[in-house]
Parts: structure tokens; C-alpha cells; sequence
């Protein structure tokens, strides 16, 4: 009987550890419980009390490669308080890597006890459905000027496109691989991708398109030579039609084919600085040039993290972020703090793959990984909680030892590490 109990207990509690990595990573991809206080601390406060008895457990499943490079990278970033330009946008950096490493280590801990990624799918697809669905009705009425395709509001909060679309594109990304690879909920799945796909067409973000483009390629290449011709074929016919939807109707070119076209027309040197997109272009641009030129004066350990935006105001009068996680890393850290950061993504890149293990599901995490240096060219990552979950799940695809979701000949299959 006491067993028994014992048991119970253990169910209920992994349950509700489960059930807290939904709410934590909902309330990190959905702007209105992002912003309240009230109600994130307390669930975070929760989290790290389950963290902090997973940490010190005897099975101490926790200790991984992973964990110890965000807990290295989170004290280099303690460490560049002393040379801060800006103290106080470093300090907010270790508050978000705290969380960051609280969360993760959580997350980490749910995986290896479930021996698969299904729940976490789940999560990131399940959360992203959710946004879409509030967003829905206001992006149907959306078709006016470019200009504010990533203003709206819902409750007076800011629903910003550059944060929403990267969300979106991971969680079509697993949508896509369930699709081509389970038997089961093919036509849900497939709803849910044109769901998203219309909302990025909506929100207009081009880096966002990008990623989901190279994503797509390496899925579609990711495949026997036979089926290799087929996938280029159809892919050609996809993006053709994609071009046409874009171009030719009306709501769509006003997110995303006018953006498009300037940004072709910024390329060949046709600068019109009162069109909006081609001056958004430019200052990116700018952000560069100005960012390489504050590392090449402060190269070894950089101004601090966080500090792009205050020390580009200083030399240049210009408070924007760098827009390039690159840029901002070396920048903010310098040369060091920038290789250890992408060390966890250079070893997951070098990682070959061993017969035995899932091919699916190894080269789901070299795609994922590939996808995210391709959006650090575009946007700043490095402080996200979803883009350090990505470089998780891609880590986990390749390194873990965890079971294969159901495939068509209804076999599961075991990772090798």
C-alpha cells in the first residue's frame, strides 16, 4: 500500500513538472502573460523548486554537456560586469540566463526521464497554435501599409512580428517533420503548417520566411536520391505558387510582396531612404558596419553583455540592437564569449551520424541547428528562452539517447550517440 502511494505521488508530481514546461514556455511565447509579472514569477518560482530537486537528485540526470555550456556561457556573462559599459543591461542578462538555465535544465530533465521529444513538440506546436488562433481574427482584417505589419495590438499589448514569426517557424518546422514522417494526423498537421504559413505571410517578417525556406530545403533534400528529383519538382512548383500568392494578391503584397521587392531593389543599389523597408535595410546594414567597427576596438572580452545598443549610442548616436546575434556577441562579449556560445553549435554541426540510430531524428537536429545560424544572421538570440530551447531540442537529436516517434512501418529506433 505504501508503495503504491509512493507511486501515486511520483505520477502526480511528474505530471504537474510536465504540465509547468507547458505554462512556462506559453507564457514565454505569448506577449500579454510575458509581460505580467504576477502571474509568470510565481509559476518560474514553482519550476525552480522541481529544478532544484532534479539537480540534486541521486540519478543526477541533469549533469549533461548541454547544461554545463549554458551554465559556462551564464558566467562569462557574470563575469563582463566588471568591464560593463552599461551595468544594468548586463545584469538583465544574467536575470534572463538564471531563468534560461532554471527552465532548460527543467526541460532537460522531462526529456531524459520521457526518452522522447514528443511532449516538448507538443508544447512549442500546441503554444504556437494558440497564438495563432488570438492573432487570426486581426490578421484577416490586416491589409493595409507595410509600415505597421508588426504593430498589433490585442488587449494593448504589442503583438511584435519580429518576436511572434521565429516561434512560428520552429513550430512549423516539427509540424513539417511530423507530416513527412508519421502516418498518424497527417491532415491536422498539414492545417496546422497552412495556419502558420498564412500568418507569416500576414506578419510580413522576411528573416522569418528565410529560415522557414532553408528549413524546407534541407527536409526536402534530407531524403534517398529517387525521391530527391521529386521533392526539388515539387518544391519548384510550391515556391512558384508561394511567388504568385505573394505578388498578385493584394493583402499578402501589402505584408510581404512590396518587402520583398525593395529589398531586391536595396541589393541592386536602388536607395529610396523615404521607402520604409528599404530604409530599415539600411540601418541594418549601418548596425553592421558600426558593430564590426566597436569589436575591432575591443576585441578580447568586448563592453559587456547587452551593451550593443548603449555602445553603439555612444559612437555612432544610434540606440538601436545590433539585429544580428554575431554582431551583438562579439560586440557584447568579444571573441572569446562569441566561440563559447557557438561552441554547443559548432559540435552539434561536427556530429556524425552512426548507423543504428534514427536518421529522421539526428538530421531533425542538424536542420534545426542549421536554421538557427541562419537567424542569427537576422535577429538577436542569444537572450531568448525559445532559440536556447531550439538549440536544446537540436542537441538532444543528436547527442541523447531517446526513442523515435511512430513511423510509417510502425517501428521505433534508438539514437546513438
Amino acid at each position: 500500500m505504501k508503495k503504491t502511494n509512493q507511486l501515486y505521488i511520483n505520477v502526480n508530481s511528474y505530471s504537474i513538472n510536465k504540465f509547468l514546461i507547458f505554462l512556462v514556455l506559453f507564457m514565454e511565447r505569448n506577449p500579454i502573460f510575458a509581460r505580467n509579472n504576477m502571474i509568470q514569477w510565481p509559476i518560474l518560482g514553482i519550476v525552480l523548486l522541481f529544478f532544484l530537486i532534479e539537480l540534486f537528485s541521486t540519478d543526477r540526470i541533469i549533469n549533461d554537456i548541454f547544461f554545463l555550456w549554458i551554465c559556462l556561457f551564464s558566467f562569462i556573462v557574470v563575469m563582463s560586469v566588471a568591464w560593463a559599459y552599461d551595468t544594468s543591461r548586463t545584469i538583465r542578462d544574467m536575470l534572463f540566463l538564471v531563468k534560461c538555465i532554471v527552465i532548460l535544465g527543467h526541460v532537460l530533465y522531462i526529456i531524459k526521464k520521457d526518452k522522447n521529444l514528443t511532449y516538448i513538440f507538443d508544447c512549442v506546436i500546441l503554444s504556437t497554435l494558440i497564438n495563432d488562433l488570438v492573432m487570426l481574427p486581426y490578421l484577416l482584417r490586416m491589409g493595409s501599409a507595410s509600415g505597421y505589419r508588426e504593430r498589433i495590438f490585442i488587449g494593448g499589448i504589442n503583438y511584435n512580428a519580429n518576436a511572434i514569426c521565429p516561434d512560428i517557424v520552429f513550430a512549423t518546422l516539427f509540424l513539417f517533420y511530423r507530416y513527412t514522417n508519421l502516418k498518424k494526423n497527417r491532415v491536422l498537421n498539414i492545417g496546422m503548417i497552412m495556419l502558420n504559413c498564412f500568418a507569416l505571410l500576414k506578419l510580413g517578417s522576411r528573416s522569418s520566411l528565410i529560415v522557414l525556406l532553408v528549413g524546407f530545403v534541407i527536409n526536402g533534400l534530407n531524403v534517398s536520391k529517387s525521391k530527391r528529383v521529386k521533392n526539388i519538382f515539387l518544391g519548384c512548383i510550391i515556391m512558384i505558387a508561394a511567388l504568385g500568392a505573394v505578388m498578385y494578391i493584394p493583402s499578402f503584397y501589402n505584408t510581404i510582396g512590396n518587402r520583398i521587392l525593395d529589398t531586391l531593389s536595396f541589393v541592386k543599389g536602388n536607395l529610396n531612404v523615404n521607402n520604409y523597408n528599404q530604409n530599415s535595410d539600411l540601418v541594418r546594414m549601418n548596425l553592421i558596419i558600426n558593430g564590426f567597427d566597436m569589436f575591432i576596438k575591443n576585441p578580447i572580452i568586448g563592453y559587456g553583455s547587452g551593451n550593443f545598443s548603449s555602445v553603439n549610442s555612444l559612437f555612432f548616436n544610434s540606440n538601436y540592437y545590433a539585429h544580428n546575434n554575431y554582431i551583438e556577441l562579439l560586440v557584447g562579449l568579444g571573441v572569446f564569449g562569441t566561440l563559447l556560445f557557438y561552441w554547443i553549435h559548432i559540435r552539434i554541426i561536427l556530429k556524425k551520424y552512426k548507423p543504428g540510430g534514427s536518421r529522421r531524428i539526428f538530421f531533425l537536429g542538424k536542420e534545426l541547428i542549421i536554421c538557427s545560424l541562419v537567424l542569427d544572421l537576422m535577429d538577436v538570440t542569444y537572450n531568448v528562452l525559445d532559440f536556447q530551447l531550439i538549440i536544446l531540442i537540436a542537441y538532444v537529436c543528436c547527442f541523447i539517447y531517446i526513442d523515435d516517434e511512430e513511423d510509417f512501418r510502425h517501428e521505433k529506433n534508438i539514437i546513438c550517440t
